[in-house]
């Protein structure tokens, strides 16, 4: 019986949950989050492959949109969650099952939903190749 291999989409998404889960300290890393979960949270929400690799380029190019929440009554610990969440990622070049994943900051916002809770998304521009 031979396993296929894990595609560019689902290495990158090991890659990044890897890294997160190794960097992150304030909150708690999930792709699916359990129902009755509490913040502080990180969530890898959305992935989208915006150009796959083609003959003339092995490189497929991916958007990660990560979102962040905490039950807190100022913007500080949403900050915190995401500088964490940034310096896990941001210039590195992680791996995952024979695949290199490059990962590069886009743009992050934080929003307060109520007094008590604070939202935060981050967009990483991803570039997956052959390791």
């Amino acid at each position: 019986c031979r396993v296929a291999a894990m595609s560019e989409e689902s290495a990158a998404d090991l890659a990044v949950f890897t890294a997160l889960t190794a960097g992150v300290t304030l909150g708690t890393v999930y792709q699916d989050v359990p129902e009755g979960t509490q913040p502080p949270v990180v969530i890898l929400a959305d992935l989208q492959t915006e150009t796959p690799a083609t003959k003339g380029n092995r490189t497929w190019e991916m958007l990660m949109l990560i979102t962040t929440e905490v039950w807190e009554s100022d913007r500080r610990p949403i900050l915190l969650l995401q500088g964490e969440v940034k310096a896990a990622l941001d210039g590195k070049t992680l791996t995952a099952d024979g695949y290199a994943v490059q990962c590069a900051f886009e743009r992050a916002e934080t929003r307060q939903v109520d007094a008590k809770t604070y939202f935060g998304t981050q967009f990483f521009k991803l570039y997956v190749s052959a390791a």
